[in-house]
């Protein structure tokens, strides 16, 4: 039990380090020396922690007791095979893995479409609280930001 409680406890720790290593290359400005630096500190919350969490199932697959024999499409199958603690746990930091590696992709995509960090940052705080549907709100203030910018006048210099 309490190797189960430091295991949780050093995970979360290192998914809180890869979001903000996220937060941090999304402040850093883009261009120089702190864009070079930028960019390493966002591969690595948004590719190597990601990519180092999501070998979790794999080591649980290996170090836990074997699944039970309910299967994947019945909800009776999936209560019994999370049922275990370490199983839920990998379950959950498979997911926090996920939305962490999304949040690196929302990034470098504001940055290649040149969306604003205002629309960006409440998208990551979404992201990171609900998931999916801070993934869908990015899409759709992307989608509406760019729309208003191509319908504003453009002013021409003397």
């Amino acid at each position: 039990m309490i190797a189960s409680e430091m295991s949780f406890s050093l995970l979360g720790n290192l998914v809180l380090l890869g979001w903000a290593a996220l937060l941090i290359s999304l402040l850093l400005p883009r261009k120089g020396l702190a864009g070079r630096i930028s960019a390493v500190v966002l591969f690595g919350g948004a590719v190597l922690i990601p990519g180092a969490l999501a070998t979790l199932p794999l080591w649980g697959l290996v170090f836990t007791s074997p699944p039970p024999s309910g299967g994947l499409f019945s909800l009776q199958g999936i209560t019994e095979r999370f049922a275990e603690q370490n199983r839920l746990m990998l379950l959950y930091f498979e997911a926090l893995c996920f939305s962490l590696f999304v949040g690196g992709l929302m990034i470098r995509d504001s940055r290649r479409r040149a969306v604003p960090r205002w629309i960006t940052l409440p998208n990551l705080g979404l992201l990171f609280m609900k998931g999916p549907i801070g993934a869908l709100s990015y899409a759709a203030c992307r989608g509406m930001f760019h729309a208003i910018v191509k319908r504003a006048p453009r002013t021409t210099g003397p």
